[in-house]
């Protein structure tokens, strides 16, 4: 190869490198499958994926998967998570949370970088904090911060309703069509910041979070590109090998279950497009009815929905009184979904056991494990 040539290879990676994150998954348990951008096949996450823009990440139930940003921010998605990889640029890297949760340590970003997280109902701009943010069937979003940072939350149909700072133990809850509860400073209106109760019972997640990211730290490395697409491809083919392999009815079932759910969540991202323009006094009565229609889509979604639907719709109003009235239901919070498959262990995953703790939370832990992969 001319040195010329080589110059510019060696300073297009460099380039690379220096303008763009470099996301990888952690540990990964349960089902978990990741869509690459414009593609329908769901190949099985492995613990050290190389992520790429526009990637998509669905996780089923009882499973979970960490997405590390670099060295110094990471997230643990829940169970029932639909998550996409939007944007790896430094200067404005962002996520769409269309379903599910996560808990997530950033470290602080330097001047000229920034990240959020996007949700059908908000935007949530990442100072550098430990902060969650869970996406229900409903699509009713909250966002919290815990013991350090702040976020920044504009609700997207809050007309006339200013970006609102989160600071440490606050929390935000934002129902479609419902409008914001705000208060006035200034002759400005801004989201009413709660203390913290519904993130409480995350506090669990929220110490693992904590502790990997210290072990990831060790063990970081920063791939050049070529590595990373090397390392990539060799685990789609390997992951692809071994769908293959699994018995037609599974592989069907794995398939289909996610494709229904991505369909469900397709169709809510259009409503509430239209919800958005409705004028401010006809969204209330009308979100009302698009979120009975998204729990009912969800409901049809999940294996033997049908059969199992009697008291669902309860169970599902019951779980969001609870949530407006502080109620801890700790876990891996709202919109868990069901895979087809049912829960199990990915590769290099590990089973889950969880205590009941103090305040009737639930204290999960991890054994049987692989140790976190060498970079």
């Amino acid at each position: 190869m001319p040195v010329a040539a080589l110059a510019v290879l060696l300073a297009a990676s460099c380039a690379y490198g220096a303008e763009s994150w470099t996301p990888q998954l952690g540990k990964v348990s349960g089902t978990v499958l990741v869509f690459a951008k414009g593609s329908d096949e769901g190949l099985p996450a492995e613990d050290g994926a190389q992520l790429e823009e526009g990637d998509r990440i669905e996780t089923g139930e009882d499973s979970s998967a960490e997405l590390a940003l670099h060295q110094g921010s990471v997230m643990e998605l829940g169970a029932g998570t639909s998550m996409t990889v939007e944007s790896v640029k430094k200067k404005d890297s962002w996520f769409s949370l269309s379903l599910g949760s996560f808990i997530a340590k950033f470290e602080r970003f330097a001047v000229n970088q920034r990240a959020s997280v996007r949700t059908p109902t908000s935007v949530a701009a990442v100072r550098g904090t430990e902060f969650g943010v869970e996406v229900a069937d409903d699509g009713e979003t909250s966002i919290g911060v815990f013991d350090e940072g702040r976020v920044a939350v504009t609700q997207s149909d809050g007309d006339g309703v200013e970006e609102t700072t989160l600071e440490q133990n606050q929390e935000v809850v934002l129902a479609p069509g419902e409008g914001p509860d705000t208060v006035s400073k200034g002759g400005k209106r801004f989201l009413r910041a709660r203390a913290l109760k519904r993130f409480e019972g995350r506090r669990a997640r929220l110490e693992r979070v904590r502790e990997r990211r210290e072990e990831i730290r060790k063990t970081w490395k920063d791939l050049p590109p070529k590595q990373r697409r090397e390392l990539r491809a060799k685990w789609q083919h390997g992951m692809r090998e071994r769908v293959r392999n699994m018995p037609p009815e599974q592989r069907q079932r794995l398939k289909e279950g996610f494709q229904r759910r991505q369909e469900s969540l397709e169709r809510r991202r259009g409503a509430l497009e239209q919800l958005r323009q409705l004028p401010p006094e006809k969204r209330r009565q009308f979100g009302e009815k698009l979120r009975e229609n998204f729990r009912q889509n969800m409901r049809e979604n999940r294996p033997g929905g049908g059969e199992r639907g009697g008291d669902l719709r309860e169970r599902i109003k019951e779980r969001r009184q609870e949530r407006r009235d502080g109620g801890q239901r700790g876990g891996m919070g709202p919109g868990r979904q069901e895979d087809g498959m049912g829960p199990g262990r990915g590769q290099g995953g590990g089973q889950r056991q969880e205590k009941r703790g103090p305040g009737g939370r639930r204290d999960e832990q991890r054994g049987g494990g692989h140790p976190p992969p060498k970079r």
